[in-house]
């Protein structure tokens, strides 16, 4: 199985250079981390880190603690698992992550988490919040759960071409645009399942509520 090679403080890089390819779109990565608060990517870095040490990946990931790292411009996190001497820093950890559903989900959701920040009312959430979101995420299927996969990166690839725009919140129209599958009882189908583990939220119910046909519906992640 091919992996996804990293060193801890290159985490957030990594995630978001994936979620490309999850979501099928082109971004820039390293213009997206810069326009992120210095603070706030130190702490997404962190949080994917906290995540991927975790006992749930311990079976996906191989982990060398004892590798001297690159000279890096620019590294991000807290690094708290890091070693220095006089010279500056001579171990930091290494990750090893096989490709897999788990991982992928923590790409997405880091990318998620991220879009919050150009919120200017956007607020940080914890790490159990972003670890629920993992959880919740991780539980969808491809093949039981297409419809709400499909749906939910739909959402975040409209944010991201309205320039990680988190503030907006997508119809269902503008959504069913995005898709491959225009079929309106699908997205019914994985609007609802996204409903269900909490991943989304209506912020605006187009007629009655919750009546999942209606085109004017408007949504977004929640956390």
């Amino acid at each position: 199985m091919s992996q996804l090679e990293f060193f801890e403080s290159e985490a957030i890089l990594e995630a978001f250079a994936k979620s490309k390819g999850e979501i099928d779109i082109e971004f820039n990565v390293s213009k997206l981390i810069e326009q992120l608060e210095q603070t706030n990517a130190d702490t997404l870095n962190d949080y994917i880190v906290k995540l991927l040490d975790e006992k749930e990946f311990h079976f996906l990931i191989n982990k060398v603690e004892t590798i001297p790292p690159p000279h890096l411009k620019k590294g991000y996190g807290l690094r708290l698992r890091e070693v220095n001497d006089e010279k500056g820093i001579t171990k930091m950890y290494f990750f090893k992550v096989n490709k897999s559903i788990e991982a992928s989900a923590v790409s997405i959701v880091a990318l998620a988490v991220a879009l919050l920040f150009f919120n200017p009312a956007g607020v940080i959430p914890a790490f159990g919040i972003f670890r629920s979101a993992w959880k919740n995420l991780v539980t969808l299927k491809r093949d039981e759960h297409k419809p709400a996969i499909l749906v939910y990166q739909a959402i975040l690839k409209i944010q991201l071409k309205l320039y990680f725009n988190s503030l907006y919140s997508p119809s269902t129209k503008e959504i069913q645009s995005e898709l491959k599958d225009k079929d309106a009882k699908n997205i019914e189908i994985g609007l609802s399942q996204l409903l269900d583990r909490r991943l989304i939220k209506c912020t605006k119910w187009g007629d009655v509520h919750n009546d999942y046909s209606n085109l004017e519906n408007r949504w977004e992640q929640e956390f």
